[in-house]
C-alpha cells in the first residue's frame, strides 16, 4: 500500500484509509461503501461522539472528586472498554 499527500512548504492535510473486514467478501464491499458514502471523517467524528456520550455517564458520578483524577478514571474505562470483548453465548451453550 502507498499513500501520497502533495504539500506545499508548511501546508497541512489529511489523510484517511480504512481497513474493512469481513466473513464474506459481501461484507467488506459492504462497509468500503458505507465509509465511501459517509465519508471517513464522518464515521471518525460520529465514533468521538459516542464515545464520549458513553463515558459521561459514568462521570456524572465523580463530582465530589478533582477533574485530574476523574479524567484518569474516564481513560481506564475507554480502555477497559477497549480490552473486554461482548461475548455472544450459543443457545444451550454456557
Amino acid at each position: 500500500m502507498a499513500l501520497h499527500l502533495a504539500l506545499p512548504p508548511q501546508g497541512f492535510g489529511e489523510l484517511y484509509y480504512w481497513i474493512a473486514a469481513g466473513v464474506r467478501f459481501d461484507d467488506v464491499t459492504l462497509i468500503n461503501r458505507q465509509v465511501l458514502e459517509k465519508g471517513p471523517a464522518t464515521l471518525v467524528d460520529r465514533n468521538r461522539h459516542y464515545w464520549r456520550l458513553w463515558v459521561r455517564g459514568a462521570q456524572n458520578q465523580l463530582d465530589e472528586i478533582p477533574r485530574d483524577i476523574g479524567d484518569m478514571f474516564s481513560r481506564s474505562l475507554l480502555v477497559l472498554r477497549t480490552q473486554i470483548g461482548r461475548r455472544r453465548r450459543s443457545r444451550g451453550r454456557h
